[in-house]
């Protein structure tokens, strides 16, 4: 754990989420609970490090209108931060979760634009940010002014890095082409970048295989919601169905689940452990309202509950 996590976070924000039991669609609905997070998917990666007692640092942009609240936040947190300020406002990200269904409904912001020049700044602050590195996280969506291949630029930027890349769309695919060391798509973002529709576990495990075989990747973890989890790397395939817990909420737990894994890289388990450490973290953050990630109380709790088994084709 000498070295830290680099997380890049270009598209900060504030989550509203707005619990209820139970949602009218055109009618009144009156939330049971509300609550405000300031987040951004890798800073929610550093958090959750940063609980489990890692060394983590974020980067990123950080928009001047809100801003300081969130990095107040991660000051806190004893987070360690460098972004880079550009003008404009935090956005907005309003969720809406019906304990009744089990469902999370997002209305998200696009966010202001960012200046195109900011680019080669960004990419020259993490390249020397990468010699107190371990890995640099990178995840979450893009603003506007800012290249669909920023992640591919960045990792090509920092040779010999270990890249972990958690994205969708276009940002997904160009990052896969730069060949990073793990991916977490969940199924649809899987199934998007591919053109496939994976409708069985035989047609999952090909994927990720392919993927791994061509060598974009050298471990492939795809979260699939209710029906678990997988992971495949090193000719090796493992699966471990979701436990059943109380859900709060749904949002951090992709995040969550990448910090886990990236503990589960600095602790060198083995790609097993990797998915426990993973599910774990997970599980730690669904039961936890709002956007919030996973503590390691939460993570110690659910690592011995965690099942996996090797992945049937």
């Amino acid at each position: 754990m000498d070295k830290k996590v680099v997380t890049v976070t270009l598209n900060p924000c504030v989550d509203k989420t707005m619990t209820f039991n139970g949602v009218v669609p055109g009618g009144l609905n009156r939330a049971a609970a509300s609550r405000t997070d300031y987040s951004g998917k890798g800073i929610n990666v550093s958090k959750a490090l940063a609980a489990m007692g890692y060394k983590t640092l974020c980067a990123g942009y950080i928009f001047t209108d809100g801003g300081g609240r969130l990095t107040e936040i991660l000051d806190e947190s004893r987070i360690e931060h460098d972004f880079i300020p550009v003008r404009g406002s935090l956005r907005t990200n309003v969720k809406i979760f019906d304990l009744n269904a089990g469902t999370m409904t997002e209305f998200n912001e696009r966010g202001n634009p960012v200046p195109p020049e900011t680019t080669d700044l960004l990419i020259d602050k993490l390249k020397k940010l990468s010699g107190g590195a371990s890995m640099f996280v990178l995840n979450g969506s893009l603003p506007a002014g800012v290249p669909v291949d920023i992640y591919r630029r960045i990792a090509e930027s920092l040779p010999g890095a270990k890249i972990i890349l958690d994205a969708d769309g276009g940002a997904f695919r160009e990052g896969l082409a730069a060949k990073p060391y793990a991916i977490k798509p969940n199924l649809y973002e899987l199934e998007s970048a591919l053109g496939l529709i994976l409708d069985s576990r035989k047609k999952i495990i090909a994927a990720c295989e392919k993927i791994i075989n061509d060598g974009l990747a050298s471990v492939v973890l795809v979260s699939m919601g209710k029906d678990g989890a997988m992971i495949c790397g090193g000719g090796e395939r493992f699966y471990s169905p979701a436990l059943e817990l109380e859900v709060k909420a749904l949002q951090g737990a992709g995040d969550s689940m990448v910090a886990g894994l990236c503990r589960a890289i600095l602790d060198g388990v083995s790609l097993s452990e990797m998915l426990r450490y993973a599910c774990a973290a997970a599980a730690g953050s669904i039961i936890r309202e709002g956007t919030q990630v996973c503590e390691n109380e939460g993570f110690e709790r659910f690592l011995g509950e965690i099942k996996v088994t090797e992945a049937d084709t």
